[in-house]
């Protein structure tokens, strides 16, 4: 929605799988077909939001971060609507957003808390993302 463009019917199927040791960990689809400005609109749905993100971990000791996560989506996350889970041991934050910016910001937040206490690597995000 960037230039202002909307998806309002059409298919879009999101799918992938993530295998660790050759195992399945996780699965994720996100399906919309049809009237898709209905679903995207439905308040038990994306609520009229435009923009979504996640960010998955997956890594030994997952765990030790929820709680550190959950505090920076609680600190940075007014206007997105974001949340983190553990789901078998794979850490799972998912954004959902009427505003691309503001989406980004929270997700930047995050996503530097993890790569900084998980990797140690400088509080940043990608090059592709810093324009």
């Amino acid at each position: 929605q960037g230039r202002g463009e909307l998806f309002t019917t059409g298919f879009l199927r999101d799918a992938w799988e993530i295998r660790r040791d050759q195992k399945l960990i996780w699965a994720d689809t996100l399906l919309l077909k049809n009237n898709v400005s209905e679903v995207i609109n439905h308040p038990a749905c994306f609520d009229g939001a435009s923009t979504i993100a996640t960010i998955i971990l997956i890594c030994d000791g997952a765990e030790s971060y929820l709680g550190g996560a959950q505090e920076v989506l609680r600190e940075n996350c007014k206007t997105v609507r974001a949340g983190v889970s553990l789901i078998n041991g794979v850490l799972v934050a998912r954004f959902i957003g009427k505003d691309g910016l503001e989406l980004r910001n929270s997700f930047s937040r995050l996503w530097r808390y993890l790569r900084y206490n998980v990797a140690s690597l400088p509080k940043s995000m990608p090059r592709l993302w810093q324009i």
